[in-house]
Order: structure tokens, then C-alpha cells, then sequence
């Protein structure tokens, strides 16, 4: 089995910006809790930062992991398995790319080989932040997951990871998005023990 970090805002992405910024929702997204009661489909409105920007089939937007309609069709099915979704409007944009899927990840996991890990440390000489995380093989139960925002002893990681080899690859999501012609994701390889 494999693990990777899936950087998702690359070759100067698309960006999304809420009409409205709502604190409480930008906190929520990588805290791996239902956005239900917080976010309504119907009252939210986005713009596009660079129309002329590179067209990928992602936006970088506030879940960090924003699904063109394209991209929705193809592995929202699969992404579903690990969280919740939420279609909203780009007021900016023609149809019918005037739609944005937004995807709140549910999975989390800890999976830290933390002798291994390469950690900042803050002013008080505590551990702060991974700068190259290593993770245990058996801790990483999930094919898709983040890492625990505001972990006490170890924070977080912002990113999204996925697995290669841990489900047939008809059902995983690293192998639906590369055999999908899909653009805008790119892996990084982490060490596992």
C-alpha cells in the first residue's frame, strides 16, 4: 500500500470567494464534523477570482477541495464514501460552469509515525507542526482522510491523503482520478513505517 498527499491548489487554480465571509464555516471545514446545520446551498454565492485563470477541473475554495461539475460527475460517487457535499452558484460564470461542488472530507484519522516525523517547534520548544510526516502503515484505515485540525499534541496537517492499495482500484479514489483524465490534482508519496 501506498499513502499520498493530494495537493490540490497548483498551476495557479481558480480561486473561489464567498460573497460573504462567514468565519465559522472557514474553521469548520477540516474538522471532520457534518457542515448541515452551517452551510445552505440556496443562500451561498461565489465569485471567481481570475476567470482567465487555468482552467482545471478544481477550484481552490474555502473547503480546499471545490469539484467543477465535470469533476463531480466523476468522483463524487466515490468521495461521498467520506464526506458530504454542497452544490453552490458562481455568480461569475457562465453556464453551465456556474456551479461549484464543495466537498467537507468526514474521515480523520491520526496516523503519525511521531518519532519519525519531522516537526517544527514552536517558541516554548514544543512540537507544532509536520514538515515531512511519516505515518504508520497500520494506522491508515481510511482510503481518504485528513488529519485532525487542532490536534493538541501534534495540529494538524491542512492537506487531504489518500491510499493506493488499501481498496480494488475500481473503488479508490486515487486510481478513479488518475484513469479519468481529470486535471488539476497532483500526489506526493509519504513515507510509511
Amino acid at each position: 500500500m501506498k499513502v499520498y498527499e493530494i495537493d490540490v491548489d497548483i498551476n495557479h487554480m481558480r480561486g473561489l470567494s464567498s460573497k460573504v465571509f462567514n468565519y465559522e464555516q472557514q474553521i469548520q471545514w477540516f474538522e471532520g464534523k457534518s457542515m448541515k446545520d452551517i452551510f445552505f446551498e440556496d443562500k451561498e454565492k461565489f465569485v471567481v477570482d481570475k476567470i482567465k485563470a487555468k482552467y482545471m477541473d478544481f477550484y481552490a475554495g474555502a473547503s480546499q477541495f471545490v469539484l467543477t461539475p465535470n469533476a463531480y460527475e466523476i468522483l463524487g460517487p466515490c468521495l461521498s464514501k467520506h464526506g458530504e457535499f454542497f452544490k453552490c452558484e458562481i455568480l461569475n460564470a457562465p453556464k453551465p460552469n456556474n456551479l461549484a461542488y464543495f466537498f467537507n472530507i468526514l474521515t480523520i484519522l491520526d496516523p503519525y509515525d511521531i518519532k519519525r516525523t519531522e516537526w517544527s517547534f514552536d517558541y516554548k520548544g514544543k512540537k507544532d507542526r509536520p514538515i515531512t510526516p511519516v505515518f504508520k502503515k497500520k494506522k491508515v484505515t481510511e482510503a481518504l482522510f485528513i488529519i485532525p485540525k487542532g490536534h493538541k499534541d501534534y495540529r494538524y496537517y491542512w492537506n487531504y491523503f489518500c491510499t493506493d492499495g488499501l481498496l480494488p482500484p475500481e473503488e479508490e479514489f486515487y486510481h478513479i482520478y488518475q484513469n479519468s483524465g481529470i486535471k488539476g490534482l497532483r500526489f506526493k508519496e509519504i513515507e510509511l513505517t
